[in-house]
């Protein structure tokens, strides 16, 4: 059988990154929160919240503590994991964002 380790989210969960660096992950829900959650104790570290919005997957950055983020009305944001932040929005997708990468030099 399975084991629920992480329940926090209120719908699916649309998409997971790992941390390339620390024992973290994040994880993307179609209840409009962006969740980032430690490794070993499964606790909550952070919470994006994008209210009436998906994100519909994520990505983190290979040498910096931030992810990006695309969400189904075509945007994609970076965010800045350790204060919550938005960094940067960017719109020029007419459609959903289902895929996002950084190159390995950031």
């Amino acid at each position: 059988g399975y084991r629920t380790v992480v329940r926090s989210h209120e719908s699916v969960v649309l998409a997971l990154a790992m941390d390339p660096h620390n024992r973290e992950f994040t994880t993307a829900a179609a209840d409009g929160t962006i969740r980032t959650w430690d490794l070993d104790s499964y606790d909550q570290l952070y919470e994006f919240v994008a209210p009436g919005e998906r994100a519909a997957c994520v990505v983190y950055h290979p040498r910096s503590y931030i992810i990006a983020c695309g969400f189904d009305n075509g945007a994609m944001r970076i965010f800045d994991i350790g204060s919550t932040s938005q960094l940067q929005e960017y719109r020029q997708h007419q459609g959903r964002v289902v895929a996002l990468c950084f190159t390995p030099d950031g």
